[in-house]
């Protein structure tokens, strides 16, 4: 999820960082992760199971949320057996509250009766194979799905659960869409009142990128790698005046590579987002020109600018209802919550209180 792109998808990127426990371990290095390639038919895999498995693995209750239970079991699936203590605590910890999260999502999901095929699960990890999730930054992304979960302790069935729980969630969220405005004359009202404000605050962007900034070698010799990529930006720029289209120079060369699958696409981007060098750039930008490289604090830029059209400004007002309606949403998960700790020590009450 790039920050080009907007609010909702930002909230989702979001919630689904949280509920997967993106924060890696301190020794990954040593860990041995779930075969990602675990057969489909087991019972936590199928329809049925996932649903059945959400928070009820046998063994010992380590917390309960809203009375469903998740067991030890559970929380050390995966986990490195060769690890230090200290590895293995922080990898639990990390493990307990993306279980209750996702357990969480998928109680909320059975009482708005929102189904989700196996089919659709299926289909959105084989797009996860082909486009592994961002990798802690808006312009990298994992080298593999294998490895995004190996790093993260994440296990086939857990991947598949959360693939459920996020396409259940996006079915919610588009369903309120579709009540709060179902009409076209509801939409085309609303695009008639946001209108200006919408095209003085957003402007839709393209870039093909060089990553100055997160170059192995830039601590070593900055001025060295930032020489480098700008002579690739060059290079790039000379493939367009050859006539390459941005679309497949983007694909080809960008390193921001989770634009760079999309043609550089970025989306509706708000003015100063990416910096001054950047803005002053895109918004001085013809719709439908692009620029020479351009230098920003993160690395070298051939930016593109297009006109946004009415379905591209519907677009924007669509992703803001829905990102507020995700945030509220799972604010609302989150505080009415019912967390219980069987094995937890009771709190010690403190003398003369």
């Amino acid at each position: 999820m790039n920050i080009g792109h907007h609010v909702f998808r930002s909230i989702l990127s979001s919630w689904a960082c949280a509920l997967l426990g993106l924060l890696v371990a301190s020794s990954a290095t040593s860990c041995q992760a779930a075969d990602p390639g675990a057969t489909a038919s087991t019972a936590a895999d199928s329809p049925a199971g996932a649903a059945k498995t959400a928070g009820t693995g046998s063994g010992k209750v380590v917390v309960l949320v809203n009375g469903d239970p998740i067991s030890e079991e559970e929380l050390s699936a995966g986990l490195p057996r060769s690890a230090f203590q200290e590895t293995l605590d922080a990898a639990k910890d990390i493990r307990q509250e993306r279980l209750i999260s996702m357990l969480e999502m998928h109680q909320f999901l059975k009482k708005q009766q929102i189904e989700v095929a196996q089919q659709e699960v299926d289909e959105d990890i084989a797009n996860l194979k082909k486009n592994p999730p961002a990798a802690g930054c808006p312009c990298c992304r994992y080298k593999s799905l294998e490895e995004f979960m190996e790093l993260n302790y994440i296990t086939h069935a857990e991947l598949m659960r959360m693939s459920r729980n996020q396409l259940g969630f996006r079915k919610y969220l588009e369903a309120q869409w579709q009540k709060a405005y179902p009409m076209p004359k509801d939409r085309t009202d609303l695009l008639k009142e946001k209108r200006a404000d919408l095209e003085k605050k957003y402007t839709k962007a393209y870039h093909i990128f060089f990553n100055v900034a997160q170059d192995p070698d830039s601590n070593r010799d900055a001025d060295a790698v930032t020489r480098k990529k700008q002579k690739l930006a060059d290079e790039a720029w000379n493939r367009l005046q050859r006539g390459e289209t941005f679309e497949a120079v983007a694909k080809a060369v960008s390193e921001d590579r989770m634009s760079a699958t999309e043609g550089g696409f970025l989306g509706y981007v708000p003015k100063g987002i990416y910096g001054k060098a950047f803005t002053d750039t895109l918004f001085q930008l013809r719709p439908g020109t692009y620029s020479k490289p351009v230098a920003s604090p993160w690395g070298w830029h051939i930016i593109r600018r297009e006109a946004m059209t009415d379905e591209d400004m519907l677009a924007i007002l669509k992703d803001d209802y829905l990102g507020a309606k995700a945030q509220e949403t799972l604010d609302a998960i989150e505080r009415e919550a019912r967390i219980e700790r069987p094995g937890a020590m009771p709190a010690i009450a403190t003398p003369g209180k």
